[in-house]
């Protein structure tokens, strides 16, 4: 099965959509958020959100959420803690997107305790700048929260987590995640044993095409401390990833299947907790721009995959898992 609808079409004054994100309510609701503006990196970029409601076909009208004076925003991620509170963590860049504006990101969140209906006012996350994010947290079993982040800067990309253990109230710092290569944006999953496995978006020379792949590290103390990372054999193009754990201990990939374009976009499937990818098929196959998807499987057990279509639109599509095994 797999259902396909633009969730964002492009309008006139925010012609650029990028990095969107996507969780489910309580009440089934699905709510996304995402950047947009003229283009990417420059003062007009604010955080929007949208709603599909439960047993509704059609996502509501965009919200602007975040739009701070003069400064970018970017890279939402949105997480529905234990008590239902909603964080929506993103980035504010003081200046204008480039090689340096990692020196110049702080990392904030507003909250609702209502749906997402309204935000009370943004408060700071941390205090260091150069602290980013691009994927969503995950609640461990302990109770632990997770968040995924990561640093970047001209001459070195790496990756880490904040974590939480009082429902996202205050957060600390893991330990660095190490590679041989540039590494940021991880996606998390906890496996039976209590491992954490995270898969890296990296960036490797041209001329090392055999380093053009996703990464993986693994934490085995709740996200503490991590291996040194090394390569897995899927593609990766310097392009984001995003997993999810299904209910049935399976997990899917969205990623791009090239060393170097940002199309195809595909899903993989795991029945070995990410350690072997089996089962693929491709959700977009054309030239262009199909990157930074997210996904999560909704009370119904289908899959949702929210991504940037082109840099113009945000696509929403929902597949079935026996859909990624060629079932119609």
């Amino acid at each position: 099965m797999l259902k396909e609808k633009f969730l964002f079409e492009q309008i006139p004054d925010r012609p650029f959509s990028h990095s969107a994100m996507i969780a489910q309510l309580s009440n089934g609701d699905l709510l996304s958020a995402f950047f947009a503006g003229q283009k990417e990196g420059i003062p007009d970029n604010a955080i929007l959100t949208a709603r599909l409601k439960h047993g509704s076909k059609v996502w509501s009208d965009v919200q602007v959420v975040v739009d701070t004076l003069g400064k970018p925003n970017n890279n939402p991620v949105l997480f529905v803690n234990a008590r239902g509170v909603i964080s929506l963590f993103y980035m504010t860049i003081d200046g204008i997107l480039g090689p340096e504006s990692c020196e110049r990101t702080l990392m904030f969140a507003v909250k609702s305790t209502d749906g997402g209906h309204n935000w009370l006012p943004a408060q700071q996350v941390c205090t260091i700048q150069g602290w980013m994010l691009r994927n969503k947290p995950i609640h461990l079993k302990s109770g632990r929260i997770l968040l995924p982040c990561y640093y970047e800067n001209p001459f070195q990309w790496m990756g880490f987590c904040l974590y939480s253990d009082n429902e996202g109230e205050t957060w600390k710092q893991s330990s660095w995640i190490k590679a041989p290569v540039d590494v940021i944006q991880p996606t998390l999953l906890e496996r039976k044993d209590g491992s954490i496995l995270a898969l890296f978006r990296s960036r490797s020379p041209a001329d090392r095409p055999d380093q053009h792949r996703i990464w993986r590290s693994v934490s085995k103390d709740e996200g503490y401390t991590w291996s040194r990372c090394e390569p897995t054999n899927l593609p990766n193009p310097n392009s984001g990833i995003d997993l999810v754990g299904l209910r049935n201990g399976h997990v899917i990939l969205a990623y791009n299947d090239s060393e170097t374009e940002r199309t195809p976009l595909t899903l993989a499937l795991s029945t070995d907790e990410g350690e072997t990818w089996g089962k693929q098929r491709h959700l977009e196959t054309e030239p262009g721009h199909y990157s930074y998807p997210a996904i999560i499987q909704s009370q119904d057990e289908l899959i949702h995959v929210l991504y940037t279509w082109r840099n113009i639109r945000i696509k929403h599509v929902t597949v079935s898992e026996d859909w990624i095994g060629g079932a119609d």
